[in-house]
């Protein structure tokens, strides 16, 4: 049976999951022994897509270049559908997110993906932001004029 998934928590889960590392994302989810059977609707592929940014971060947007992404397509055969996309080349961590969007769907795995998947990789993820705004604070330069007293 599929547990009813607010879209930003949805969101929250697949930002999580796309921002880890491949080797920690796939080690942690084999580590849960969860081996469901699905068919894949898309098999995991390489493309591009356009970035879009804007001026100064609040103008006008302009197409800034292509990027490569992965992604994957699957279906539980209880019927539940996984997306999996990152950036890059990784069809291996493109497959893993996409069965653990899928399964994170079905109400028995919902709260052990959350308890031993989810949640240690956002405090990894906030761990490793920290200390980077630590690295950058330490050498952030304050740049100002003196006012000479002519």
């Amino acid at each position: 049976m599929a547990a009813k998934l607010a879209p930003e928590d949805r969101k929250a889960l697949l930002a999580t999951l796309a921002n880890t590392e491949s080797q920690a994302l796939v080690s942690a989810w084999r580590a849960l022994e969860i081996e469901p059977e699905y068919t894949l609707l898309k098999q995991p592929e390489i493309g591009m897509v356009m970035v879009k940014a804007k001026t100064g971060g609040n103008g006008s947007p302009f197409n800034m270049g292509e990027m490569t992404v992965t992604r994957t397509v699957l279906q539980l055969h209880s019927h539940e559908m996984g997306y999996g996309y990152t950036a890059g080349r990784d069809k291996d961590k493109s497959l893993t997110i996409a069965l653990i969007d899928a399964c994170y769907q079905v109400e028995g795995w919902q709260e052990q993906i959350e308890e031993k998947l989810v949640q240690p990789l956002r405090k990894d993820l906030q761990q490793a932001r920290s200390q980077h705004q630590e690295t950058v604070d330490r050498t952030k330069v304050n740049f100002f004029t003196m006012v000479r007293g002519e």
